[in-house]
């Protein structure tokens, strides 16, 4: 073999090597470019998720401020947007899932449990409430019901008005008619 030949093959050789090894590197790069765009999302995702919404339905709670749950439901639409950004399907399925069902509960119980927020014994008023109710349509029960002989209905009305006088007086009731 000639050395002529011999250089020429060799330059190819290199010259094929150089071409590989510029791909490899331009493959690697792009890898590497979409992975920190990859992680970037991520990073943004988790403080939106762990921070922005964590604090938004923490003050939601706190003070029932009803316009907290909007800007809630567009986080959890930010939520979305990044996740189909990250590009992982199964990770955007299954975080999807998991969005609308935080977002059905949004607009059903942690609005019922802001409405909770503004005072601290309206669960003991809203209880109270129902006992009145309820002690009120035992005692309609009791005058209007014709399974019951006179003398049941007039124990059930003894029993329902101690029950009124005891408990659902002006001193041991948080429950006011006239709020």
């Amino acid at each position: 073999m000639r050395v002529s030949t011999f250089s020429r093959l060799s330059a190819i050789a290199i010259g094929i090597f150089i071409i590989l090894f510029i791909g490899t590197m331009y493959q690697i790069s792009t890898t590497l470019t979409k992975s920190k765009i990859q992680l970037a999302n991520y990073q943004q995702l988790k403080s939106l998720a762990t921070i922005d919404f964590y604090r938004t339905i923490a003050i939601y709670l706190q003070h029932g401020d009803a316009s907290l749950l909007n800007k809630a439901e567009h986080q959890l639409d930010r939520i979305i947007n990044i996740t189909a950004r990250i590009g992982i399907k199964s990770f955007e399925q299954n975080l999807n899932i998991q969005v609308i069902q935080l977002k059905r509960d949004l607009k059903q119980k942690f609005r019922a449990m802001g409405k909770l927020s503004g005072d601290p014994y309206i669960l003991i008023k809203n209880n109270e409430q129902g006992l009145i109710s309820l002690n009120t349509e035992l005692q309609n029960y009791a005058q209007n019901s014709t399974e019951l002989a006179s003398k049941e209905q007039k124990v059930y009305l003894n029993i329902t008005q101690n029950i009124a006088k005891q408990y659902f007086t002006p001193e041991n009731t948080y429950f006011q008619l006239n709020p």
